[in-house]
């Protein structure tokens, strides 16, 4: 286990089937991977494992655990202690920053031709027929809006229709910092698990390499890219149980720097950003810990304090509750949102902005956060091609008829 690179802080339960403890399994499995950095409560790797009572939503809200976990002591001291130490000031720590002009945001629109194909989730499956037309003014009035606020869009065209998921840019991959001083910024590819979306990284590899990122393939198993990734005040959220699966999640993990925090989700949260949406422009995190399997919301609120999580419901996520998106102060947020919810985040500090989504949303069932992959802190770093920036597909998407 000495071979591993960082400190594993917090098993939270045994590896079904195994009955080994699963900080020592994950330890080692670390090691062999060469891990880089710290990881923090993976939890039980498997099902029906827990640590202790769970705590409800209202001990979240009140900033309390019932089950408490035992810090573990790193040279005598408290872990978490410890970890500010090591971490302080470290040149690869990659904060998420609020907004920057040099943010990048990976988009695709809806071809001309777009439909649902793949029906992959519970509000396409039933869904009438979707406006091609009107889905790409409702992306582009998103797009928009990313730039109004200072940030950068960079476009994939959408070269192949029957690529019909490529929209959903959260999955197109995940940004990383680069492995070293002086070295490209890494882009991470994704694994899907529809079969309709499995092409996809077909074509984001090759533009996210044309940027100028180096592009890396996990190797194996299921991942979805940043659908299954969110950062909070310094820590990393790595998400599966969804359509991640614990293999893609190993394989990804390898290339996380830093502190990170695995995850287990179910149904109906497919990926992580249904569970917990970061805004750290008012220092929160919104969660649904119904949909969060084991400890992890007693880990959660270990980390960060209840007093900074904002419960949402698991009805309410089926209302996509922890799907808009945050752009500084804004939440640029689908009208489909619950009213409550939009209140709550106004109440918070943010400015609430509603786009009509009746297309992407309300049919296909992906929301504002599920149509970009952030790159933050990156634009100086790249080389944009003139075809791929907004303006190259801005007036040929407002000239074009209104189909709804």
């Amino acid at each position: 286990m000495t071979s591993a690179k960082g400190v594993f802080v917090g098993g939270g339960g045994s590896v079904a089937g195994g009955g080994a403890d699963s900080g020592a399994a994950l330890a080692l499995g670390l090691a062999a991977l060469g891990g880089v950095g710290v990881l923090v409560g993976f939890g039980a790797l498997g099902s029906g494992a827990t640590l202790g009572p769970q705590p409800t939503m209202s001990d979240v809200s009140r900033g309390t655990s019932r089950a408490r976990m035992r810090r573990p002591t790193y040279g005598g001291g408290s872990a978490w202690g410890k970890l500010r130490q090591i971490f302080t000031g470290d040149g690869r720590r990659w904060r998420l920053p609020r907004v920057t002009n040099r943010d990048v945001y990976l988009m695709s629109p809806p071809g001309r031709g777009w439909a649902l194909r793949g029906r992959a989730n519970f509000r396409s499956q039933e869904a009438a027929p979707v406006a091609p037309f009107r889905a790409r003014k409702e992306w582009l009035a998103l797009a928009e809006a990313i730039e109004a606020a200072g940030a950068t869009v960079v476009v994939l065209p959408p070269s192949d229709e029957t690529l019909t998921g490529l929209p959903y840019a959260a999955e197109a991959g995940h940004a990383l910092p680069p492995a070293a001083r002086g070295q490209k910024p890494r882009f991470l590819l994704p694994r899907m698990a529809a079969p309709h979306r499995v092409r996809e990284r077909e074509l984001w590899a090759p533009l996210a390499a044309r940027l100028g990122f180096e592009v890396i393939d996990p190797g194996t198993g299921l991942w979805e890219g940043q659908g299954d990734v969110a950062a909070f005040d310094g820590a990393t959220l790595l998400f599966y149980g969804g359509r991640t699966d614990r293999e893609g999640l190993t394989a990804a993990l390898r290339h996380f720097d830093g502190e990170v925090m695995v995850l287990e989700l179910r149904q109906p949260a497919f990926h992580g950003n249904m569970a917990v949406l970061p805004l750290p422009a008012v220092d929160r995190l919104l969660v649904c810990q119904e949909v969060i399997v084991g400890d992890g919301l007693e880990r959660l609120v270990e980390r960060f304090g209840g007093g900074r999580l904002d419960p949402v419901s698991e009805d309410e996520i089926r209302s996509y509750a922890t799907n808009g998106l945050p752009i500084g102060k804004r939440w640029l947020a689908p009208s489909v949102v619950p009213k409550r919810v939009k209140e709550r985040v106004a109440q918070l500090g943010m400015e609430v902005v509603e786009l009509d989504m009746g297309e992407l949303c309300e049919k296909a069932g992906g929301a504002s956060r599920c149509l970009v992959c952030h790159a933050p802190g990156v634009r100086d770093q790249l080389t944009i091609p003139p075809e791929s920036t907004l303006a190259a597909v801005r007036d040929a998407i407002h000239g074009e008829p209104d189909d709804a």
